[in-house]
């Protein structure tokens, strides 16, 4: 069965390693939850492809993974640069942001952001998640690195899941050659993601898929997290 297709939502098994990834995460999900991508990259890219059109504005830090560029670019979409500080991204700027550009999105790594490694507090979790709500923003949560800091504030998915996108993958804290990342976005847009993954994998490889399983649950991930660590 791991060389078949699996289709747009993958094995029901893989999703429930997912499930036990995302809960390390801080966040309790169930197996049908969670969408799997081949890497955080396909996670943002199916994200902005199943809700955004072109000339459509995201937000994020003025300093950001560049990923987030090369997806906007293919897609044309307009990024707009929010200002930050040693604490990561300033919320009164992205309020500044909201009001004057209408962004569709704010992508942002509140947890050892790229390249800063600045760690959103539990505060500006909170003020971003309502500002969000205030002028109706989606937020991709990138949290690549999560793992590799003890106790990190919670989730800003916690505080507003009905208008956030989890990016979680394996790639920085395990490997990134696995090309294997957990997506919990809302549930009202969760066929409009299977309908990207069809759109542009049609599906992910089931052998990447069950490695990453595997890994999760006899616990190579966790192992290999605390040597990063």
């Amino acid at each position: 069965y791991l060389i078949h297709y699996a289709g747009p939502t993958g094995y029901a098994h893989h999703r429930a390693a997912g499930a036990k990834w995302v809960e390390g995460l801080g966040l309790t999900v169930g197996e049908d939850d969670v969408t799997i991508t081949a890497g955080a990259q396909h996670a943002i890219l199916t994200t902005l492809l199943a809700n955004t059109g072109r000339n459509d504005i995201i937000a994020t830090a003025t300093h950001t993974y560049p990923g987030i560029k090369w997806a906007s670019d293919l897609l044309g979409l307009r990024l707009i640069g929010v200002e930050i500080d040693d604490g990561g991204l300033l919320p009164d700027a992205f309020e500044r942001c909201c009001a004057k550009h209408k962004p569709k999105f704010l992508y942002c790594i509140p947890t050892l952001q790229n390249p800063t490694c600045a760690v959103l507090s539990e505060s500006r979790r909170r003020a971003l998640a309502e500002i969000a709500e205030k002028y109706d923003v989606a937020i991709i949560e990138d949290e690549i690195n999560r793992r590799l800091i003890d106790n990190p504030p919670p989730l800003i998915r916690s505080s507003a899941p009905h208008r956030t996108y989890l990016v979680a993958s394996l790639a920085k804290v395990v490997a990134g050659g696995l090309r294997t990342c957990y997506l919990v976005a809302p549930e009202a847009d969760r066929e409009n993601i299977h309908r990207a993954i069809i759109g542009t994998t049609l599906m992910v490889s089931p052998l990447m898929s069950e490695l990453a399983a595997m890994w999760i649950n006899d616990g190579t991930a966790e192992r290999t997290i605390a040597v990063k660590r």
